[in-house]
């Protein structure tokens, strides 16, 4: 007698954010929050226009590093809500879970009628980039995934 198992259809298995895609996304929310300001960056601002536009903002980014991505922007939405799941240190999107918790601090100083200097409200790199000029935060050295 055959079998009346059904078997579950595989689901391909999805390539994971490697350093540079993870940097070139941090990028795009670093001119977002300097054109925005910090106290703006809230998942509610992310539609898919906006990440649509990250994901070409990325492919680019990596092309111009010498690296592939096609990220979607599916893809791009997900790691920065995927952020706020997670709160274990190890997570690569704890930067933007921390840009999370810091907007949300500056938005109820704000909403206090506290002072939030531009720097803050507008910096140049709200995430900090290893390697790069304006944010390096001393973490030199090849990107690695863990970062």
């Amino acid at each position: 007698m055959p079998s009346t198992d059904v078997a579950q259809p595989t689901r391909p298995s999805r390539r994971r954010w490697n350093a540079v895609e993870r940097r070139a996304l941090w990028r795009c929310i670093n001119r977002w929050c300097n054109e925005n300001g910090v106290d703006q960056f809230a998942l509610p601002k992310f539609k898919r226009a906006k990440c649509t536009e990250f994901a070409e903002e990325i492919k680019e980014d990596c092309a111009a590093r010498g690296e592939v991505s096609n990220r979607s922007a599916t893809s791009v939405y997900n790691q920065i809500k995927d952020a706020l799941r997670k709160d274990d240190p190890k997570v690569p999107n704890k930067r933007i879970l921390d840009l999370f918790e810091r907007a949300e601090e500056m938005r109820v100083i704000i909403a206090r009628g506290g002072h939030v200097s531009k720097e803050e409200r507008r910096p140049k790199a709200a995430i900090k980039v290893p390697g790069d000029d304006e944010s390096d935060d001393g973490l030199e050295g090849p990107a690695t995934d863990e970062d």
